[in-house]
């Protein structure tokens, strides 16, 4: 069967995709619905590397977007967002965005990034 190890695969956010506690998930989601100013909000995936984060995010009213932190992300505001789709060949452009747009962000979280945002499967 050669589709039966695809998911097992390595990918370039292998290991960086961090499990949150039930309190840190609470803490975490009142601190973006306070930035978002929103009431409902659900999170789909947390990335985390050294110092940075990436929360990926329902909203409900909208798209689903990445929200970015360099620092705490259960008191700091999120640096910026985003949201949308790319297409494969637009995988360098992503990666040179986020590093543009998140000061100090690992190599390897940007990288998961850019990768994620193209081949995730919601």
């Amino acid at each position: 069967c050669l589709a039966c190890g695809f998911s097992f695969a390595k990918t370039p956010c292998t290991n960086m995709s961090d499990k949150l506690s039930a309190a840190q998930r609470d803490s975490l989601q009142i601190n973006i619905k306070r930035q978002l100013k929103t009431e409902r909000l659900n999170i789909l995936e947390f990335f985390k590397e050294q110092n940075s984060s990436i929360v990926y995010i329902e909203t409900y009213g909208a798209d689903e977007a990445f929200v970015f932190y360099s620092g705490d992300e259960f008191k700091d505001d999120f640096i910026t967002i985003w949201s949308g789709a790319a297409e494969i060949s637009e995988e360098k452009n992503i990666e040179k965005w986020v590093k543009d747009h998140v000061p100090y962000i690992p190599d390897r979280l940007a990288r998961c990034f850019a990768w994620y945002t193209i081949y995730r499967h919601d």
